[in-house]
């Protein structure tokens, strides 16, 4: 399964879930509409769905996205909703756009916080079923220094 929305985001081994683990009610839209560039050069277009989530447009396809708040101010969990079920980022947002990092479950950090808490870890992913579980992984990464491997995205002007 493609790990969420780009292709900076299209890791061999990510958090994911085989069916959406948040409701869309649950999300928040902290985005303008419109299209943003990231650091690698990515491209990603945010339109605003139903009030209470985004459809997500890149070069791979388009996907619901449900933006979930965290405790941190300005962290979201990013639910990325394909045919294939669905993966997890997390974004910061900021006054110029938004930080992501996908989430890389063969590198140590993640693969650590998600132990104890996934349904299972194997080489290709830490799979959650259980939105509780996969908020208190991705709560206990943000407590540890987190690797620098964010993609930043800006607005690109119309």
């Amino acid at each position: 399964m493609p790990c969420a929305l780009a292709p900076a985001f299209l890791l061999a081994a990510c958090y994911s879930s085989s069916e959406p683990l948040f409701e869309v009610a649950e999300g928040r839209l902290p985005l303008a509409e419109g299209t943003y560039r990231g650091t690698s050069g990515d491209t990603i277009e945010l339109v605003k769905f139903d009030g209470d989530h985004y459809h997500a447009t890149t070069s791979d396809g388009t996907n619901d996205l449900v933006l979930v708040p965290l405790a941190e101010r300005g962290a979201y969990i990013a639910e990325a909703v394909g045919d294939d079920g669905a993966t997890y980022s997390i974004v910061r947002v900021g006054p110029a756009g938004f930080r992501l990092m996908t989430l890389d479950c063969s590198k140590a950090p993640e693969r650590d916080a998600a132990a104890g808490l996934a349904d299972t870890i194997d080489s290709d992913e830490c799979a959650f079923g259980n939105a509780g579980r996969l908020t208190a992984a991705i709560t206990r990464l943000l407590q540890r220094k987190l690797p620098d491997r964010w993609e930043s995205y800006t607005p690109v002007a119309e």
